[in-house]
Parts: C-alpha cells; sequence; structure tokens
C-alpha cells in the first residue's frame, strides 16, 4: 500500500513531501517544542550532578536522533531544489539539535 506525498503550495511553488519526510518534519517541529521547554526549565532551575538520571540520557539520545532526521531532510529537500528557505529554516534547528544532545 502506497500513500499519495503530501503537497502545499508556497510562492515558489509547489513542495511534495513524502509521507516519511513530513513525519520527520513534524517530529522535529515538535521535538522543539519539547526541548524549548526543557531548555526554559533547566535555565530556571539548575541541574545538579546527582539530578542526573536514565532519563537525561535519553532525551539527549532523542535530540541527536532529531538532529540527524534533520540533516537527512534538509539533504532530501536540497536534493529536490524545492523550498530553498525550508532547507536554510532547518539548519539553525539542526544546529540547536545538536548542542542539545552533546550538553
Amino acid at each position: 500500500m502506497t500513500c499519495a506525498p503530501n503537497a502545499f503550495r508556497t510562492g515558489e511553488g509547489l513542495i511534495r513531501l513524502e509521507p516519511g519526510q513530513t513525519s520527520r518534519v513534524l517530529s522535529v517541529l515538535l521535538y522543539l517544542v519539547t526541548a524549548w521547554l526543557i531548555g526554559r526549565r533547566m535555565v530556571t532551575t539548575p541541574i545538579a550532578a546527582n539530578d542526573v538520571t536514565p532519563d537525561t540520557w535519553i532525551l539527549m539520545g532523542a535530540l541527536a536522533i532529531n538532529a540527524l532526521a534533520g540533516v537527512r531532510l534538509r539533504g532530501a529537500l536540497k536534493s529536490q531544489a524545492a523550498a530553498p528557505w525550508l532547507a536554510a529554516a532547518l539548519h539553525p534547528t539542526i544546529l540547536v539539535l545538536w548542542v542539545g544532545a552533546g550538553a
């Protein structure tokens, strides 16, 4: 069973995203919201060494996975030559995810 690609119009034409690419875009966007909330908590409530739990490592791994998904999505968008603004907007997002994964 195949799904029809998702498409939306911009000022520069039609952008087609395959179902896998659509879920990657949504996961990166949702993870950015989550990362922002966690980052805000880290700034307002400092974490001591005893507070680092296995969940913290899972969070860092999830950030790294999303950074990798963002890199692959950006590469796919650049290879299609569609929506250069979207590929350019992903770059700072990927950097934030990468820094968060390594922090």
